[in-house]
């Protein structure tokens, strides 16, 4: 005995709601909530340096120019933030991890490096603030051995996922590293 084909087709049509229901949010959204709650914080970025923990820099203070194991050269940028919407530091490669970028200009605005937009997740630091420690931000060659004594300007920018955009900056003396 055969059913009939409508039936089926109904029955089909039934349970697509039903399945749809388990699925997950849109990925490429921000867990419902977050965003109010990042909002009710003033949104705020602080540059730095430091590879593992966070060092405030000064304007005109120090920014020291590290030697890599290949030849290149780079400075540790970091960066503490509030108000945003940290990301998922258990999936770096998620959708909704904040885009930072650290610009290293000289006082013209000539680029000296730049890491472009990284999805990076913020982690809750010792005191409760968001961070980032010890990101890589690489010099041209030349500027291994021409660059320390000068004076440049190093910027952090962070968006979230929320769309809420931070930025900092210091003036700082580049140096070797001692």
């Amino acid at each position: 005995m055969t059913k009939p084909t409508h039936i089926c087709a109904a029955l089909a049509f039934l349970a697509i709601p039903a399945l749809l229901a388990g699925c997950p949010a849109d990925p490429s959204q921000p867990p419902p909530g977050v965003c109010e709650d990042a909002a009710m914080t003033p949104a705020s970025a602080t540059v730095g340096t430091g590879a593992s923990e966070f060092l405030e820099l000064t304007d005109g203070g120090d920014l020291e120019i590290q030697r890599g194991f290949q030849g290149g050269c780079h400075v540790w940028g970091s960066v503490h933030a509030a108000g945003l919407y940290g990301g998922d530091v258990d999936h770096p490669r998620d959708a909704n991890n904040p885009k930072v970028h650290f610009v290293l200009t000289d006082p013209s605005g000539e680029s000296l490096a730049d890491t472009g937009d990284q999805r990076r997740a913020l982690s809750v630091g010792s005191s409760g603030e968001l961070e980032l420690l010890g990101e890589v931000v690489r010099l041209s060659n030349r500027g291994c051995d021409t660059l320390p004594g000068h004076a440049a300007i190093l910027t952090v920018t962070v968006t979230d996922a929320c769309e809420t955009t931070v930025t900092d900056a210091r003036s700082v003396q580049l140096v070797p590293m001692m």
